[in-house]
Formats: C-alpha cells, sequence, structure tokens
C-alpha cells in the first residue's frame, strides 16, 4: 500500500478521508444510542468530563468552607500526599487538613486556571487568594493578603476521589508572610 506499486496512492487517498470520516462521527456521536446503550466512542469522555465536575464541586465547597462535602466525594480510603499533610487518610483526615486552611486565612478563594482529565484522573493548576489571619506554619498571623498556586493529580474509583497528589508553593507562600525578613 506505501510501496511503488501501481495505485498504492490511490488506495492510500481513498482510506484516509474514510479514517477521518470516521474519527468526526465519533466526535460528534451522542454519548447514548436512542435505545439507551452507550456509545463507546464518548463513554471515556463522559467519565472525564464528570471527573471535572467534581473537581470543581470539591473546590466550590472549599471555597464556602462546606467540608461535609468531603464525605460525598471521598472514597473511605481516600490518601493524600503533600508536604505537611502527608499520607492524611479519608474524608475524615481531608477535612481535619482542609480546617487548618480555614483556621489560619479569613475568606480563602479558589481559581481552577487549568483542569485536565483522562481515564481516572484529573490534573489541576489552581490559585487561592486569603488573608493570613490565623497562625500557620508557626507563623502568627500577618494580615497580610497572600496568592498561593499548586498542581494537584487527583484519581477516581468510580465517581470519588482516592487519591490526592500535590505540590504546593510554600515558599512563595513563606515569602509572602515574611516579607520583611
Amino acid at each position: 500500500m506505501f510501496g511503488n506499486e501501481p495505485g498504492a496512492a490511490i488506495t492510500l487517498s481513498r482510506a484516509f478521508p474514510q479514517a477521518v470520516m470516521q474519527r468526526q462521527e465519533a466526535k460528534t456521536a451522542p454519548p447514548f444510542s436512542s435505545a439507551g446503550e452507550a456509545n463507546p466512542s464518548k463513554g471515556r469522555f463522559m467519565t472525564a468530563h464528570s471527573h471535572k465536575d467534581v473537581i470543581r464541586r470539591l473546590y466550590e465547597g472549599l471555597e464556602a468552607d462546606n467540608l461535609d462535602l468531603a464525605n460525598e466525594l471521598f472514597t473511605p480510603d481516600f490518601i493524600t500526599t503533600e508536604g505537611q499533610h502527608q499520607n492524611i487518610v479519608g474524608p475524615e483526615g481531608f477535612k481535619a487538613a482542609i480546617g487548618e486552611v480555614h483556621a489560619a486565612y479569613a475568606d480563602p478563594s479558589f481559581e481552577i486556571l487549568d483542569m485536565v482529565a483522562e481515564d481516572d484522573q484529573v490534573t489541576v493548576r489552581w490559585r487561592m487568594r486569603a488573608t493570613h489571619t490565623g497562625e500557620l506554619m508557626g507563623i502568627p498571623a500577618t494580615g497580610r493578603e497572600i496568592s498561593m498556586e499548586a498542581f494537584a493529580l487527583f484519581r477516581f474509583k468510580g465517581d470519588r476521589i482516592s487519591e490526592r497528589h500535590a505540590v504546593i508553593d510554600r515558599l512563595g507562600l513563606l515569602q509572602q508572610l515574611r516579607a520583611d525578613y
């Protein structure tokens, strides 16, 4: 087909548009057929899309100080690996860690800067803005407004978050809190 034999270019040129059309049909096909059967070309997209919705709900809940949302969004064996919150387990562990955030900051607001989902994973780059009003990492309240960015990878089991792995710019945060040093 790709050699120098006669007709090879014709065969390739006829096959190429057909493959492109099949990809376009899969992109525009509804997630379910009229009989209610799943469209396999859309199932993966729908899962990634619904996982992104869960992450949006999580950050909205964090901003609203709705920590009970963790009971709905996390698996019982949820684990996080990140700095001072290394190996926190379950919704209750997550609520305790986020409770520390709300104790240290007044009115934290979260902005999702980027979000990418594939299969059972969602990666988020986010920014938190808040006023430092309570002790944090041994630093007493400064009253300073801070802005902190992070990356987090969330892994799902079904429709719930089972793991969170994050990299948070704590050095940038410390520089803002200790600006007089």
